[in-house]
């Protein structure tokens, strides 16, 4: 027999209420997780000489950590983005099918986004972060996890634990700290959890029937623009290019002045790839009168292939160009960081050489 409250003790017992955890997440029902006393007979099973009250008691510290009382915690834009799963049911073409959804959250932005997929193995989770970091065109300095498979591997003490290899490659890689929750405190998975709930029910409590995964994905997408509308981050490229009808039809309903409002309250807008797709006459007359409406309110971030000299390529319009380029580069910042070599090339190289 093994010693009472040893490390070894401790690890198994973390290693098992984990289990549960993630089984509660799956399978959405407490009718299937393991009574105190099936928990004790394991232990004992594995060789601990501890007693059942023993047992018990650890159980209810641990889990008593997720009711103490907690102040709200206050972070800066960048400081840290929370990552989750949850599971969704949709009814794909008359089939009732079950599905995952990547949720990525930013507090201080009051930010939620996620990714509709099939399953939640390491694959996806590492594309759900790819395909995050590449719409916002940028990475949040902490991400905060839980104890998920895919970001611990094991736990090798009382409070420590041994990450996910892939994890922490692609932390090195894109420059961000990994933060684990204990997973049995409430006040520690904070926002990212209600974010799962609320996307969830936001998006697909209404609808959940639909034609095909297609439909689904796209559904969600134009659900997730108008959850955010109030968000303090925003990605002007990603709705202008994805929802210029719906902005030229409140245009036609001159209600043109709500968006430019709605830009106005916007700490920071960013405009991601200008110049991937072009614009007609009446986009580019939008999208003047949206960014001179922000001219000394608000940040403005543009990133592009095109030098100023080429910009007209994608307005049409010489004059208009001119005065665009004009309120965009007055007192601002512009960075040059043309480059040889494509990023993409050497992510693929620093790929191959680490998969």
């Amino acid at each position: 027999m093994r010693r009472k409250l040893t490390d070894d003790f401790f690890i198994q017992l973390q290693n098992i209420l984990a289990s549960e955890e993630e089984k509660k997440k799956i399978l959405g029902t407490n009718k299937q997780c393991l009574t105190k006393i099936q928990i004790y007979e394991i232990l004992k099973k594995s060789g601990f000489n501890i007693g059942y009250s023993t047992v018990v008691a650890e159980i209810n510290k641990i889990k008593r950590s997720g009711n103490e009382c907690f102040i709200r915690q206050h972070y800066e834009f960048g400081d840290r983005l929370e990552y989750d799963f949850g599971e969704v049911k949709l009814v794909i073409n008359g089939i009732t099918k079950k599905y995952y959804i990547a949720v990525l959250s930013s507090p201080a932005g009051n930010f939620r986004w996620c990714y509709l997929y099939d399953n939640c193995k390491k694959d996806v989770f590492l594309d759900s972060h790819v395909e995050f970091f590449k719409m916002i065109g940028g990475v949040w300095k902490e991400l905060v996890y839980d104890n998920m498979r895919n970001v611990v591997t094991k736990f090798i003490g009382k409070n420590e634990k041994e990450l996910n290899e892939d994890l922490i490659k692609m932390s090195i890689y894109y420059g961000f700290d990994i933060n684990v929750t204990n997973a049995f405190s409430g006040n520690e998975k904070g926002y990212v959890e209600g974010s799962v709930k609320y996307l969830r029910n936001k998006i697909f409590a209404e609808n959940y029937k639909f034609s095909s995964e297609e439909a689904a994905i796209e559904y969600m997408e134009s659900q997730l623009i108008k959850l955010n509308e109030n968000s303090k981050i925003l990605k002007l490229s990603y709705i202008f290019n994805n929802y210029e009808e719906e902005i030229k039809e409140a245009l036609s309903k001159s209600a043109l002045n709500i968006y430019k409002k709605k830009f106005e309250k916007y700490d920071l807008v960013i405009l991601d790839e200008l110049g991937y797709v072009s614009f007609d006459k009446e986009g580019c007359e939008i999208l003047f009168n949206l960014l001179s409406n922000r001219n000394d309110k608000g940040a403005i971030i543009i990133t592009t292939n095109l030098t100023f000299d080429r910009w007209e390529e994608i307005f049409k319009d010489a004059m208009l160009t001119g005065a665009m380029v004009d309120r965009l580069a007055y007192k601002a910042h512009i960075l040059d960081i043309s480059r040889d070599v494509s990023h993409r090339y050497e992510e693929t190289l620093f790929w191959k050489e680490n998969k």
